[in-house]
């Protein structure tokens, strides 16, 4: 969950796990990025890959600037893996998506829509040809990509904004308002590598208020079940075991007939289970290993702080900040303000701050641009936000980091974030800068 900090309106954090099926992933993520103009962040969790695909995986995080990578050195499961890349997402919608899927042209503002048009529905599926239910569409008539494409084009035509409510929508293409992952929290991670985990989700939500659509309009292709064929998961028994694990959770004596009757337990289940009932924590952002790559910064000292604006605009948004590090810190003090993409202009307003302190002046590293702010904060202590614009995504970097955000950059701010950097540094036997 993005606690403590706030959501981006109109983004989607896209939540993709892999387990080797390199193939299918890769056709899956050119799918998204070639049919998906929204605003979408992509988090894709890694559960122990072997053939290629964690190479390929950060190749593409340097490639585009909105993936995150995480590479788990062991299998945490569907339920596990997925509740890693939700507590992730700074987006103001949760989409779980499997890596075995097509996506097809505008399927993302299909899905969105009834989310934006109903506070009343906290879930939206689409419609695919390999899933179980009513999502199901029987024969469908192409025999190839292309095909399939003009198929999908022809029904969001013909069906446009129609769909219906269902209990259950199956979880290899989930999307959820986000302030319903804060009521109800992530998957449950009883249910291991998969199945019945949605099923457990979509029956919290809806005791928690929610309502559920199948949008008619929406058509992804799925290959199905590519993971636990590659990985010679018996399918069945998993099924049965997690229909197990779901009936002792919610003190189920009767095996279940049907796993679309969940309305019927919606209805027997109502008030007997609230509010710390229905929430499954997800996990501390701090313990998911995000995979970020520092940038080597020459002459970064042993207390370095990143300064984050933005050049253009008028320099009483990050001038301060410059002064009162001038004024706090002394050229012997180990510490070093970081700013990157700087404009000659603001490399000459910030000479000027540091002039007036003469040879006393503390240290200012100049970076080029073109690096990711991520990679930027690394190998810092913490940051100065001075960027309105990039403010969302510098706290999200931040908290993701464990680095602190110093806001208002003045005086005390800065104070606290040096004791708080000897407060982490102590037993080093270095003395820490002096404020003097």
């Amino acid at each position: 969950m993005n606690a403590g900090g706030s959501r981006d309106p109109g983004l989607t954090s896209i939540v993709i796990l892999t387990l080797n099926q390199l193939e299918y992933t890769r056709m899956c993520f050119e799918s998204i990025y070639a049919f998906t103009p929204e605003p979408f962040e992509l988090i894709v969790v890694d559960n122990g890959s072997t053939d290629g695909t964690r190479m390929y995986l950060l190749e593409l995080a340097e490639q585009r600037d909105n993936v995150k990578i995480v590479l788990n050195e062991q299998n945490e499961g569907f339920a596990g893996g997925c509740s890693q890349g939700m507590a992730l997402a700074r987006g103001e919608y949760v989409l779980l998506l499997n890596n075995d899927v097509i996506v097809t042209e505008g399927w993302l503002s299909r899905m969105l829509r009834p989310l934006e048009v109903d506070p009343t529905i906290g879930i939206v599926g689409p419609r695919s040809n390999c899933v179980s239910g009513a999502q199901l569409l029987l024969d469908v008539p192409y025999k190839n990509m292309v095909e399939m494409h003009d198929f999908a084009r022809d029904r969001a035509e013909g069906h446009a904004g129609q769909g219906l409510f269902l209990p259950i929508v199956i979880g290899f293409a989930m999307l959820i308002r986000a302030e319903l992952v804060e009521t109800i929290g992530g998957l449950d991670t009883r249910f291991g590598s998969g199945n019945f985990e949605d099923d457990d989700f979509c029956l919290r939500a809806q005791l928690a208020g929610k309502r559920i659509w199948m949008a008619d309009d929406v058509f992804i292709h799925h290959f199905g079940s590519r993971t636990f064929m590659g990985e010679k998961v018996d399918y069945g028994a998993s099924l049965k075991r997690n229909e197990a694990i779901f009936r002792q959770k919610w003190n189920l004596e009767e095996p279940i007939e049907d796993r679309w009757g969940i309305d019927r337990l919606v209805e027997l289940l109502q008030g007997k289970f609230v509010g710390k009932d229905l929430h499954v924590p997800l996990p501390d952002p701090a313990s998911v290993p995000l995979t970020v790559e520092g940038v080597a910064i020459d002459g970064l000292k042993r207390f370095s702080l990143l300064l984050d604006a933005d050049w253009s605009g008028p320099a009483e948004a990050w001038l301060p900040a410059v002064e009162a590090y001038a004024a706090g810190f002394r050229a012997e003090d180990p510490v070093a303000l970081v700013v990157f993409g700087a404009t000659d202009v603001a490399l000459e307003q910030i000479g000027a701050a540091l002039e007036t302190r003469g040879e006393a002046a503390p240290d200012v590293l100049s970076v080029e641009g073109g690096h990711r702010l991520a990679g930027l904060l690394k190998p810092c202590q913490g940051v100065i936000a001075a960027a309105p614009t990039r403010a969302r995504d510098t706290r999200h970097w931040a908290r993701i980091l464990g680095k602190p955000v110093l806001d208002p950059p003045e005086r005390p701010a800065l104070e606290a974030w040096l004791h708080s950097c000897e407060a982490r540094a102590e037993g080093t036997g270095l003395a820490g800068p002096s404020l003097g």
